[in-house]
């Protein structure tokens, strides 16, 4: 299935690894994962990487929720009259 180029550039996209979900109570859900790595086939990808988030359900229709990713970036390596560029996201948010 085909994806919107704003999805896949906006979008985790991770390399194997493993996932832990599941609920504290009805009101707390957690997830928490490490990956191989981070963007598989693009050029920014990062090496390990972490990500985290937490849900909290203060009433019954409202969810608030946060998300936390952390990967080891390098430069790419600097070639003959080159200079050393990050490969990541070319963004924050």
């Amino acid at each position: 299935m085909e994806r919107a180029a704003a999805v896949e550039a906006l979008a985790p996209n991770r390399d194997w690894g493993g996932l832990l979900h599941g609920e504290i109570s009805r009101a707390v859900e957690y997830q928490a994962g490490v990956f191989a790595g981070d963007a598989r086939a693009s050029d920014g990808r990062a090496g390990t990487t972490v990500g985290t988030r937490l849900v909290l359900k203060p009433l019954r229709w409202l969810d608030v929720g946060g998300s936390f990713s952390q990967g080891d970036v390098e430069a790419d390596p600097a070639g003959l009259g080159s200079t050393r560029s990050p490969r990541a996201s070319r963004g924050r948010a």
